[in-house]
């Protein structure tokens, strides 16, 4: 996930410790890159993408499941959320006619020639989503997880107040302050290299990185599924905007136009 990882906890309750669930934060976010990675050789997508088609590989749950997952997002968000990349074809933009899925034995292969995964548009939502059952398993009841501050968890309040406050600014400088607490937050918009906007978002019917949007912000419950929505919604044209937010649950989404 290459990404600064920043959390904050707080209690009333002198008896909290929360050094367990900071380490166990960091093991399971650890555990998930291992996995999830293009880059490690020893990662379980690094290998499925060096393999030919033809060839499978036997993957662990959270990969699996995941995957799957993505299948259905890609469905959901009309073909826009796509985590699948390098195809030769022009013909298959689903990425369920990309993979073979052998359920019995959780084995995973390619159909498609060139074909690469990168979860680098989800990988950060699986991990908050995995934190935020570490939080809730040890009961931790105030909390605020920050991924680079575009992908972020929050759990009850800040200490000085009913909420946690979030500022999020646009491109244009303008600001909008929300309140957070069971909440999911991610933000996509432009990466700024050298003073310049740089597209990000590739485009899987065209191959192309041109954003509809400086930026898409969008909180509801699931970190996963925030994710998914911010980075098709850079994509997405007006009316397929509509079509997709109607197959998700969400509280708030701002999205700023170019």
């Amino acid at each position: 996930m290459n990404s600064r990882l920043d959390v904050v906890f707080w209690s009333y309750n002198e008896m909290d410790n929360f050094v367990a669930t900071f380490r166990s934060i960091q093991q399971v976010v650890a555990d998930i890159e291992l996995k999830l990675s293009k880059f490690n050789p020893k990662a379980e997508v690094f290998q499925l993408n060096i393999n030919q088609i033809g060839s499978h590989i036997e993957v662990s749950p959270l990969v699996w499941d995941n995957l799957y997952k993505c299948v259905e997002y890609n469905k959901k968000t009309m073909g826009l959320f796509d985590i699948a990349y390098g195809s030769s074809s022009k013909e298959s933009y689903q990425l369920q006619e990309r993979l073979h899925f052998d359920e019995s034995n959780k084995i995973i292969g390619y159909k498609i020639a060139g074909t690469q995964l990168d979860f680098g548009g989800i990988g950060k939502g699986i991990a908050l989503k995995e934190v935020a059952n570490i939080l809730d398993k040890d009961g931790v009841e105030n909390a605020f997880v920050s991924f680079g501050g575009s992908s972020i968890l929050t759990r009850g309040r800040h200490p000085h107040g009913d909420y946690w406050p979030l500022t999020l600014t646009d491109e244009d400088s303008q600001q909008d302050e929300v309140k957070l607490n069971h909440h999911a937050v991610s933000i996509s918009g432009f990466h700024i290299r050298d003073g310049r906007k740089e597209s990000h978002v590739v485009h899987p019917y065209s191959g192309e990185m041109r954003h509809r949007h400086q930026m898409v912000q969008v909180i509801g419950q699931c970190p996963v599924e925030a994710e998914v929505l911010s980075t098709s919604l850079m994509l997405a044209k007006e009316e397929e905007q509509q079509e997709i937010l109607s197959r998700f649950e969400i509280e708030k989404i701002k999205m700023v136009p170019l």
